[in-house]
């Protein structure tokens, strides 16, 4: 409980951002801000990521709470690494290091097209619904902005994945309408299902031209059955 978990997303300009969730207890712990610490090491970032505790009545479900750090660039001919201590109370309750990948492993995103169909990246989410009775299930789901009514979009997986097995990468379809619309603008809801989910993603990334939105996978557990679950995929969005 509280050890961090760490992914760095590669981003279109060369940079990375830093993706940090923990395991917390109840509802009375909340994900805090990400703040640099000095380094003791050379070609190394530290960083706290404090976790809030608050006193009183709470929910009593294990959960995620999560943060994310952009603009983080590795070192020039070393192999640079990011280490995250967790904090809570004002104490250490865990750290975790990951290592920024060789610039060369990584995918030509500056040659990719700038999406005719933009993600707005609020609206994704990565959903594990896991209950006592029958199979855990992954539910993505996302809205994209598209020109008018119509348009249908799906989420697929992409062949192949990336150099982080913790990390799936979808891919983001749309297809247009086969009869005319009205000129308004529209939106379009994607989505992708696995089921049974085995639980060793930590996060989701969908790709979409040069536009990539990455979350982290959040586990809803139900002492009823997995299958009942929710889209989250409006959130704070208006059509």
């Amino acid at each position: 409980m509280f050890e961090p978990e760490l992914s760095l997303i590669p981003q279109p300009d060369g940079s990375f951002t830093l993706l940090v969730k923990a395991l917390v207890p109840n509802s009375c712990y909340t994900a805090g801000a990400i703040t640099k610490r000095p380094s003791p090491i050379a070609g190394a970032e530290f960083f706290n990521f404090e976790i809030a505790h608050r006193h009183g009545l709470c929910a009593q479900f294990v959960h995620y709470v999560s943060d994310s750090l952009a603009g983080l660039h590795p070192r020039p001919g070393k192999d640079s690494f990011v280490v995250v201590f967790s904090i809570v109370d004002g104490k250490e309750a865990g750290h975790a290091a990951v290592t920024f990948p060789k610039i060369e492993a990584l995918p030509d995103l500056s040659s990719k097209p700038v999406p005719d169909f933009p993600i707005f990246p609020d609206s994704v989410s990565a959903i594990v619904h896991s209950g006592v009775v029958g199979p855990a299930e992954l539910s993505v789901s996302c809205l994209v902005a598209t020109p008018t009514p119509g348009f249908k979009a799906k989420l697929e997986e992409a062949s192949p994945q990336g150099f982080n097995p913790a990390i799936l990468l979808l891919n983001l379809i749309v297809t247009p309408p086969h009869q005319r619309q009205i000129q308004i603008p529209g939106t379009a809801g994607a989505h992708y299902e696995k089921s049974p989910y085995k639980g060793h993603y930590s996060d989701v990334s969908i790709l979409n031209g040069s536009q990539i939105v990455t979350v982290p996978v959040i586990v809803i557990f139900s002492a009823f059955e997995a299958a009942h679950k929710y889209d989250f995929s409006t959130r704070g969005v208006s059509a």
